[in-house]
């Protein structure tokens, strides 16, 4: 896709105004960008502008997930990029220009969203269906909504609704003389906005063939992608409200219910870890954005020990490496070897076709899990345990890697619901499960975060740096925008 969609010219003047070199971001050339008569020229243009969509989210992904791990305990610098090493030690100063990217490039994903959904309309268009309308639209706030997350995880509060979020912009800036200047919307507005394109998008994202590039719906998102979000952003709604002690039940409730739904729909059912991440797109992924080589991503190439085909940019976290179980079969995908040195092998492609998992089945288990614990822990304890040992029973299943060690009974892998006494441990299991089997595919940072324990697992300078500062650029060219305390 990268070199076949993307967003229209006049965006990229905008970006180009506030000294953001869009080419190398979207690693574009000038002479591949259409104006927006000639992209919004018939349904199909229609059509390659939300491709572009995945396209750019596809620019912003590696970051998301690297930099999730490396400002963890799942990761360390050890290469040679001074901004990761101030990431890795959270240490990150408003001057630091990686974290400028992704801010970058997420807004410039949701403005090409912001286009769609205003300009995808069937009247205009012939050969364009009001189902298929409604369903470019769906697809484009499904993406807003994700870039919306990601943005407050990584720049907004953490400890109650009211803290300070992002900008939210919903308007398309398709001229550099509508640029817009926002000030920051608390964190509690950012989530009303992604819960709200999330809920527009449920009943029309299957609608009329909006993509038909991919039917089975893993590349785009479709319906569970978008229940799964829900499940996931409700989840993390609930942790900031009970730690600021509201009440979550609400959020939890929802969060159980959306994962239920992805969970019994039928669609998606527990692969082995072979198919999940050698052959790819399992029926265990519910959203896996795709690669190839000639659409390739850097996972592999940052990951992989130099003369091995990497860089060895970001590494194994020794702390990672201590808690990780032999017995356990997640472990030879997680940790791979290459010329002798062990390295981050998820993304072990040389020619960077691995795919970013961007929601999987059992990330749905382990919400609806963490959920039902915080509803009602004596009554539901049973059903969460189950959850936890269903994946468990997958990744100590001698099948999934064709080697002899003990089944899940014979390696102690059982957890038994008589010895789980209370909601905070049936948590701090969820956490540990979450953090062996979601690893480095973007989760442990934000994990850490929304439940209020990254000291515990984090040699963290102080509580500022649980968030990122605003990139200085940002600041310096709008003033409507205001720091993060403590920088």
């Amino acid at each position: 896709m990268k070199h076949h969609y993307n967003l229209l010219a006049v965006i990229a003047l905008l970006l180009l105004a506030s000294g953001c070199d869009v080419f190398q971001t979207l690693d574009q050339q000038p002479d591949n960008t259409l104006n927006r008569d000639q992209v919004f020229a018939d349904a199909e243009g229609i059509r390659n502008v939300l491709r572009g969509t995945y396209d750019d989210m596809q620019g912003f992904m590696d970051d998301y997930t690297i930099f999730a791990a490396l400002a963890s305990d799942q990761a360390t610098h050890t290469g040679s990029f001074p901004t990761w090493q101030d990431i890795d030690n959270n240490q990150v100063s408003p001057e630091n220009g990686t974290i400028e990217g992704p801010w970058n490039a997420i807004y410039n994903t949701v403005n090409t969203t912001n286009v769609l959904i205003e300009r995808a309309s069937a009247s205009e268009f012939e050969g364009l269906s009001e189902p298929a309308a409604a369903g470019v639209r769906a697809q484009a706030r499904v993406v807003r909504a994700f870039g919306y997350h990601a943005l407050t995880r990584w720049y907004g509060g953490h400890d109650g609704l009211d803290q300070m979020g992002v900008p939210i912009i919903t308007e398309p800036t398709e001229s550099v003389e509508e640029v817009q200047l926002p000030s920051r919307s608390s964190v509690g507005d950012v989530y009303d906005q992604i819960i709200s394109d999330l809920e527009a998008a449920e009943g029309a994202i299957n609608s009329g063939g909006a993509i038909e590039d991919n039917p089975a719906g893993i590349g785009f998102a479709g319906q569970n992608a978008v229940r799964g979000l829900l499940a996931r952003v409700h989840l993390y709604r609930a942790s900031i409200v009970r730690r600021a002690g509201g009440d979550p039940t609400s959020d939890y409730e929802a969060a159980a219910s959306y994962a239920q739904q992805v969970i019994q729909g039928g669609q998606h059912q527990l692969s082995t870890l072979n198919a999940v991440y050698n052959s790819l797109n399992s029926n265990e992924s519910v959203w896996e954005l795709q690669y190839s080589s000639q659409d390739a991503n850097a996972m592999s190439f940052f990951a992989r020990p130099n003369g091995e085909g990497g860089r060895l940019e970001y590494g194994l976290n020794s702390s990672f490496v201590a808690n990780v179980d032999s017995l356990d079969d997640r472990t030879g995908v997680n940790i791979k070897v290459a010329g002798g040195q062990p390295f981050i092998g998820k993304y072990f492609r040389l020619d960077g076709s691995d795919h970013h998992f961007v929601l999987r089945l059992p990330e749905m288990m382990l919400i609806r899990a963490e959920a039902l614990g915080e509803l009602d822990f004596s009554n539901n304890k049973n059903e969460a345990v189950e959850y936890l040992n269903e994946i468990r029973r997958r990744a100590y299943n001698e099948a999934n890697q064709g080697g002899d060690e003990p089944d899940f009974q014979e390696a102690g892998a059982e957890i038994d619901p008589a010895d789980v006494t209370s909601k905070q441990e049936l948590r701090s299991l969820v956490v540990q499960e979450r953090r062996k089997e979601l690893a480095f595919e973007g989760h442990r940072w934000h994990d850490l975060n929304r439940l209020g324990i990254v000291q515990q697992f984090v040699n963290l300078p102080s509580d500022t740096d649980r968030r990122w500062p605003i990139p200085q650029a940002e600041l310096d060219v709008n003033d409507n925008l205001s720091q993060n305390p403590g920088y």
